[in-house]
């Protein structure tokens, strides 16, 4: 893997937009690129959290971040040819791959906003790691969360009432983007929305719930407090009291000491 030199990456990035509106050449100088700043030594342990069909060229975080940023920006500027490289993104095979698809449809502008979102809904039934999905999902939604925020929401909570769980465990991911947005305020919505999957918690999505848990927990300890609180007296079944104590240690140390007796005599 080359050294990187920031003024080399910003003149290649330049050649590969200047092919916005030719899918097929821009597609080859792309996989060009990422080959060129691919670790090849890396050995996956076994930790990665990756697919053997769903490859990665390990390419350097500041070349990833730059091509997300270059992607969304000319998408605002050329929406429809961007849209169509969207697509065509998405075909390949490599995550870095999908994540510039997603981010191009991050920078579509408010006319486009049904098209993104309809090819989110899509991703909800490909085998896809987890936190993949939420990265994928923060970088798509982006404009819609800043333009179309309520529209957005109705599809999240869509999702969590979907009759099919695939939606339901795409639908918990959604949320993690929103809960770590600065600018998102509406924090009543996912509380309200997690609240039947916290008295009635399904053993698969437990890690994506504790981690909802623990996001609220740091965005805003107060209220999340109380919606502990909240539940431990609105259920008393085992699983949803096991679910709160894993999640516990993520609020304060005042919160976990008033809550940790509640717990405890709740499971007597």
């Amino acid at each position: 893997m080359p050294a990187i030199e920031l003024s080399k990456l910003t003149k290649e990035i330049e050649l590969l937009l200047r092919l916005w509106e030719q899918p097929d050449p821009l597609l080859a100088r792309l996989t060009n690129l990422l080959e060129y700043y691919a670790d090849h030594l890396y050995q996956a342990g076994e930790q990665t959290r990756t697919t053997p069909t769903l490859p990665v060229y390990r390419v350097p975080p500041i070349v990833l971040r730059q091509l997300e940023r270059s992607f969304t920006h000319a998408a605002s500027d050329k929406p429809q040819a961007g849209l169509a490289l969207a697509d065509a993104l998405w075909q390949q095979t490599h995550q870095e791959n999908l994540a510039l698809s997603a981010a191009i449809l991050g920078g579509l502008p408010t006319a486009f906003h049904p098209a993104v979102i309809q090819r989110i809904s899509s991703w909800a039934s490909i085998d896809l790691p987890s936190n993949l999905i939420s990265h994928l999902i923060d970088l798509a939604t982006r404009q819609i969360r800043l333009h179309s925020p309520q529209g957005w929401l109705n599809t999240v909570a869509t999702w969590l009432q979907h009759e099919d769980q695939l939606f339901h465990s795409f639908g918990l991911l959604a949320l993690q983007p929103l809960i770590k947005d600065p600018q998102f305020e509406n924090l009543p919505f996912v509380f309200r929305v997690i609240t039947p999957y916290i008295q009635t918690p399904p053993s698969e999505f437990i890690p994506e719930l504790v981690e909802i848990l623990g996001n609220l927990a740091q965005r805003s300890p107060s209220e999340t407090t109380y919606f502990f609180r909240q539940s431990i007296h609105a259920s008393s079944a085992p699983e949803t009291l096991r679910l709160l104590r894993r999640a516990l240690p993520f609020l304060p140390q005042t919160a976990q000491s008033s809550l940790g007796p509640a717990l405890r005599e709740s499971d007597l």
